[in-house]
């Protein structure tokens, strides 16, 4: 038990700190922003995994469904995300805040796909 948490806890802080690093690329400079895609990753990104964690405990890692449950969550992510900059006007220069979401989202999301096949390979 103490391992999902554990495994919760670090997609979080890598989650966190990617998406962080990437809205500052996207020259995201105000300290308020850029606390708010700290705090809505912190809502998002525990349910997203522990939705994630049923689903694997349920059905097997290996099982086909998950991979295209996994993309229908990150996509409803990207738009709870989206939604969420645009209502807390979170200023992402010219950006559109659902094209914002989709870009922090999407870094993580490869990020995190990159490290699951090197941790496997190992």
């Amino acid at each position: 038990m103490f391992n999902i948490f554990a495994q919760m806890a670090f997609n979080l802080c890598l989650t966190v700190v990617i998406e962080t690093a990437v809205a500052f690329l996207l020259k995201v400079r105000n300290i308020y922003d850029i606390l708010l895609v700290v705090l809505v990753n912190c809502i998002t990104n525990p349910i997203l995994n522990l939705l994630m964690n049923v689903l694997v405990y349920f059905v097997s890692f290996k099982n086909p469904i998950v991979f295209p449950v996994l993309i229908v969550f990150e996509i409803s992510v990207v738009f709870i995300e989206g939604m969420f900059f645009r209502k807390t006007k979170v200023d992402c220069g010219k950006i559109n805040p659902f094209l914002f979401s989709l870009i922090l989202n999407g870094s993580s999301f490869a990020v995190g796909e990159i490290l699951t096949i090197i941790t496997q390979k190992l």
